[in-house]
Formats: structure tokens, C-alpha cells, sequence
């Protein structure tokens, strides 16, 4: 998938996202990310880890802390 191809699934997302079931959210953060870690204790999200096709969507947003192929969450 090019960077273009990702950022076309993603332009519509927030209408998708209102109206999905919460095993469809399940699926669609599923196909962006690798893997997604939270910290139960604080109720945040803690490590964002894309799919590869998504890297480049998630390195231009600045609070990010990047490390490797993961992102880092303030």
C-alpha cells in the first residue's frame, strides 16, 4: 500500500468510526497498527506501533516521540 492508498482510508475515517460497532473499531485499528499499548492505570494510550504503510502518517505528527517503529505518546 502507497502513502497515498493510507491516507485515502483515513480521510473518511471519522464518519466510518462514529457509526461502527465496537468489534468494526477493533478491525479498522487493526489494520493501521501492529500493536497499540495502553497504561490501565492512567487510562491513556501509551506506545502507537503502525502497520508499515502507516509510518508515514504517524512520523508528521509533532507530540509523537518516535522510536524506531514505535511512537511514543506524551
Amino acid at each position: 500500500m502507497r502513502i497515498e492508498e493510507a491516507a485515502e482510508l483515513l480521510k473518511d475515517m471519522s464518519v466510518t468510526w462514529k457509526a461502527a460497532s465496537v468489534e468494526e473499531r477493533r478491525a479498522m485499528l487493526g489494520f493501521i497498527f501492529e500493536a497499540i499499548y495502553c497504561d490501565p492505570a492512567e487510562k491513556k494510550l501509551v506506545v502507537l506501533e503502525p502497520k508499515r504503510a502507516f509510518v508515514p502518517l504517524l512520523a508528521g505528527i509533532d507530540f509523537l516521540r518516535e522510536n524506531g517503529t514505535k511512537y511514543y505518546m506524551p
